[in-house]
């Protein structure tokens, strides 16, 4: 006899417990916090090389104080928040399938 499909084979229901971790994961989890926070910090870093573009910038770096300081910011903020913001992208895609699918909370 065939083994059945994954999607047919019939599965035990859930706890109220399992119910209730999948509807409040992303709510307690800081999904929402790292997104905001990842964006923000982001967004500066994209304001200030598009300031220190603007300034002007030459083969020997920024024309003026001002360029370097909005320079030394970009090269701060672009890569610290890119990576919490990709972080907090990769986490809400998790509670995402974790919602759609709340079986795989048990293992």
């Amino acid at each position: 006899m065939p083994i059945p499909p994954p999607e047919y084979v019939s599965r035990p229901a859930l706890s109220a417990e399992d119910r209730a971790r999948a509807a409040t994961l992303d709510k307690t989890d800081g999904t929402r916090p790292l997104l905001l926070t990842g964006g923000a910090i982001l967004f500066t870093g994209i304001l200030s090389a598009a300031v220190t573009l603007a300034l002007g910038i030459g083969r020997h770096g920024p024309h003026s104080n001002t360029g370097w300081l909005f320079l030394l910011i970009a090269g701060g903020c672009l890569p610290f928040g890119g990576m919490l913001f990709i972080l907090g992208a990769a986490k809400w895609f998790r509670n995402r399938r974790l919602a759609r699918d709340p079986y795989r909370l048990r293992q």
